[in-house]
């Protein structure tokens, strides 16, 4: 009976050694990698104050065969077409665009509803959209797994990503 029960416990400790890498070497996605240090940036830019209580949105947009994130310091969330969301550094992250980051990042949709329970009080629904505005963002073109912040002067920074978000971005100018 001992030698069963401790087969059984090296087997669960082996299954559980056997997780951690799995997520560790998910960790180590270099497209992943790069979205989180872009999230550090607005996080931690001089530009993007905020306070505690604020979240990020994330989403993504092609545009002239080009690929860009915008990572946005919001007030609220949408659920329409939210695909994920997770807490980083205590802030809440939610992603749109599932089409594009279903493959690129971890994802787990008992997470992203235990979260969005947690903080109910950032579900637009509550303000009716009255406050569903950006605080702050940034825009990063997408080059392999390089994320390159785009010029606050440029076109892409002042055109993508316009509100209602899901909508495609007015044309540069014709000369």
């Amino acid at each position: 009976m001992k030698k069963f029960l401790l087969i059984i416990i090296v087997n669960l400790f082996l299954i559980s050694c056997n997780k951690n890498k799995e997520v560790s070497s998910n960790q180590s996605n270099p497209f992943q990698k790069e979205l989180i240090h872009s999230i550090d940036y607005v996080l931690d830019s001089t530009y993007c104050r905020g306070g505690k209580d604020r979240m990020l949105q994330v989403r993504y947009q092609k545009y002239d065969n080009k690929d860009f994130i915008q990572v946005a310091s919001v007030y609220d969330y949408s659920t329409d077409s939210l695909f994920h969301g997770t807490e980083y550094k205590n802030n809440l992250v939610v992603f749109y665009n599932k089409e594009y980051f279903e493959n690129k990042i971890n994802h787990n949709s008992i997470e992203k509803n235990t979260l969005l329970k947690k903080y109910e009080n950032f579900n637009n629904k509550y303000s009716g959209g009255v406050i569903s505005e950006k605080r702050c963002f940034e825009i990063f073109q997408i080059q392999g797994d390089n994320f390159l912040k785009t010029s606050h002067d440029s076109f892409y920074y002042n055109n993508l990503f316009a509100d209602p978000p899901m909508l495609e971005p007015a044309p540069p100018p014709t000369k």
